[in-house]
């Protein structure tokens, strides 16, 4: 409403809105519980409040001389967090990532979510600062590009996983986890430094047991040279289905879908997995079929398969006597020593 209209524009409003008001009073009796009605009824009752309101304070202002008061500057607020920072939010038990766009009057914090692209406005008891104590370790945040291999932290259950930089977003980052599959938009505090070295995936020999039976094998062979050995094939762990992914009653739709999001990745996986190791048991018996013939003294024939024969039977013959098809051709008669006792016989 507009303070410079005079006290006769101010009057005449006032009537109009108490008429109008009255008109909707009596569309009230027909239909008490019309929203619609219900809400314009409020907001007629205080604009005819705040009218009153004017009309008085322009009769004082008549009646007094105007007296000049010095502008009084805004009490400043003591801000917990400040606009433009990232800080965890919480909302229906679950901490989520948010970015603080802007601070109300009485204290309150305007919040972006990130990756749900939805906003609230909560107070500073629910809100939380974010743990940054290896951010320090990771290149600046204007340095990370689509590629970048790190760690981040899921805020589901808190946990920190392996994943690939996808996307970098307005308010932080679009990560790929490596173990579920699933993208997520994560703030730079949120990023960890990729693990020094990662925990290598379990064949089906024990190392320990392998190693003791290098030893015995070096101990009883004769050569110099250590025996050869058959890696024990490589077995992929199947993803095991975490229990924060279980579909609650309590969860919403958007929750439930993304967990069932998660669980088809995770199942998805898994059957590569089963795939990989079906093939690897495949190949681990053919080398340990090789490894067991080499062991018995069996040559690598020309075609490529384990024979006891050296060559062909059908190769060109080492000689130009030699016929093609028949064995041992052209390289003359078998030479045997005499084992005959050459000592004169007595007379």
């Amino acid at each position: 409403m507009s303070a410079d209209a005079s006290l006769e524009e101010l009057e005449a409003r006032l009537v109009t809105f108490t008429e109008q008001l009255q008109n909707i009073h009596e569309l009230l009796q027909s239909e008490p519980d019309n929203a619609e009605y219900l809400g314009i009824a409020k907001d007629l009752v205080e604009v005819i409040q705040l009218t009153k309101e004017t009309i008085d304070l322009k009769l004082h202002a008549a009646s007094f001389p105007k007296v000049v008061q010095e502008p009084q500057e805004p009490i400043p607020l003591e801000l917990k967090y400040e606009p433009g920072s990232m800080v965890e939010a919480l909302q229906q038990g679950v901490w989520y990532p948010a970015y603080i766009d802007s601070v109300t009057r009485n204290g309150s914090y305007n919040l972006k979510f990130l990756g749900f692209h939805t906003t609230a406005e909560l107070n500073e008891n629910a809100l939380r600062a974010i743990e940054i104590d290896q951010v320090v370790e990771l290149p600046v945040k204007e340095a990370i590009t689509e590629g970048f291999h790190c760690q981040a932290k899921y805020y589901v259950d808190t946990v920190v996983y392996p994943c690939s930089i996808t996307k970098v977003t307005e308010l932080g980052f679009q990560v790929l986890f490596d173990t579920y599959g699933n993208s997520e938009e994560v703030p730079y505090e949120y990023l960890r430094p990729a693990a020094s070295s990662l925990d290598a995936e379990v064949g089906t020999g024990d190392p320990q047991a392998s190693t003791t039976n290098a030893d015995d094998g070096a101990s009883a062979s004769n050569s110099t040279e250590a025996a050869p050995k058959v890696a024990p094939a490589v077995l992929f762990k199947p993803i095991k289905i975490p229990e924060n992914l279980q579909i609650l009653p309590s969860d919403t739709e958007a929750e439930k879908e993304r967990k069932r999001k998660r669980l088809r990745a995770i199942k998805s996986l898994n059957r590569h997995k089963n795939i990989d190791n079906e093939r690897n048991l495949k190949q681990h018996g053919w080398k340990s079929f090789q490894f067991k013939a080499k062991k018995k003294g069996l040559k690598q024939g020309v075609s490529g398969v384990l024979s006891k024969r050296g060559s062909s039977m059908f190769a060109s013959p080492d000689t130009v006597q030699g016929r093609v098809g028949v064995v041992g051709s052209g390289q003359g008669m078998t030479s045997f020593q005499d084992t005959r006792s050459k000592k004169p016989k007595p007379s």
